[in-house]
């Protein structure tokens, strides 16, 4: 139960950051000698492009970068925060946690820091953790970081993989609020780990001298099909317990995994594809980057309006998966 029953937890800030290098869709051939066309990625993921992190620049570099950002949209500093989680798959190191390097680069003098992995759901798993931290205590702002380093695990050989993945981060502000009709609504998260090694859907190798943290390994078609049939149920889940029809949500904010996923779930569930915003074609996917960086060119655009409900929605590897609804 809430300690502030009358209050909720909403946005009052989005920022994001992406590397300058970009590698387009032709050079994963012309450079990385993949064999492969821009036709042909095109089709089937959408993507045209993806960021790469420089060689000396970090996860917790880009999440900083991300971080200030947000800040500057809230019209805040680090001072000001109780709490940072980053949302990662590919810290700077096991520890200590990539948090805490971001809670000294932002200069937080008191904010709780900690890591958090749920793979390409792990912002959606952290933005819930940040509300029930701030709505079971006295405390007030939250930074919530999705930053990815996701190009250092790739097998540029590997086609299936090579394609698909970029570096970025994303980052919001999660405040506490007297008001009653804006912020976060809902949500629903779910895990299943039968579905995870034990059928190879996504996991990462032995490491290697070349690859010290693994390489990414996916079956495709399993992961699709997961993907679909658990964002769709999960959104269900959510409006039915809100009461809430969908055709009364604004935005939907996916994990940027795949075009044609987004694709799919539009048409099995009737939703308007205008709705469904996407930016993975110019970053690919970012892992827990994804949700918060999609939300963040939106807002650079104005295409999100205050008091318009925004469905997020969210799948990784794992698998966890999980829908959320907020008010901006």
């Amino acid at each position: 139960m809430s300690s502030h029953p009358n209050q909720r937890c909403m946005v009052t800030g989005v920022g994001g950051y992406l590397p300058k290098t970009i590698i387009h869709n032709d050079q994963l051939s012309s450079e990385f000698h993949l064999n492969t066309d821009d036709a042909w990625i095109r089709t089937r993921t959408g993507i045209t492009q993806r960021h790469r992190a420089s060689e000396n620049e970090t996860t917790s570099d880009m999440g900083i970068a991300a971080a200030r950002s947000a800040l500057h949209d809230a019209h805040m500093d680090g001072a000001d925060l109780d709490l940072i989680i980053v949302a990662t798959s590919t810290p700077d190191q096991a520890f200590p946690s990539t948090a805490t390097i971001v809670l000294d680069g932002l200069g937080s003098k008191h904010a709780v820091a900690f890591d958090m992995n749920a793979a390409c759901s792990g912002f959606l798993f952290a933005l819930i953790m940040a509300e029930s931290y701030l709505m079971q205590s006295n405390k007030n702002h939250a930074l919530v970081i999705g930053s990815e380093s996701m190009t250092r695990l790739l097998n540029w050989q590997d086609r299936s993989t090579a394609i698909l993945f970029g570096d970025g981060a994303g980052a919001v502000i999660l405040s506490r609020t007297a008001s009653s009709d804006r912020g976060i609504i809902g949500h629903c998260l779910f895990s299943d780990g039968k579905n995870g090694k034990a059928l190879h859907d996504l996991y990462v190798t032995t490491p290697s001298a070349d690859h010290p943290m693994g390489v990414i390994v996916m079956d495709g078609q399993a992961v699709f099909r997961e993907a679909v049939s658990q964002l769709i149920s999960s959104t269900h889940t959510l409006l039915a317990e809100k009461s809430i029809d969908l055709a009364d949500v604004d935005w939907i904010i996916p994990h940027q995994a795949n075009k044609r996923i987004l694709d799919r779930m539009c048409t099995d569930m009737n939703i308007d594809h205008r709705k469904m915003l996407y930016t993975g074609d110019m970053h690919a996917n970012t892992s827990a980057a994804s949700i918060p960086l999609t939300w963040w060119k939106a807002r650079q655009n104005n295409t999100i309006k205050p008091g318009q409900l925004i469905l997020l929605q969210a799948f990784g590897a794992g698998f966890t998966w999980g829908s959320c609804l907020v008010r901006s």
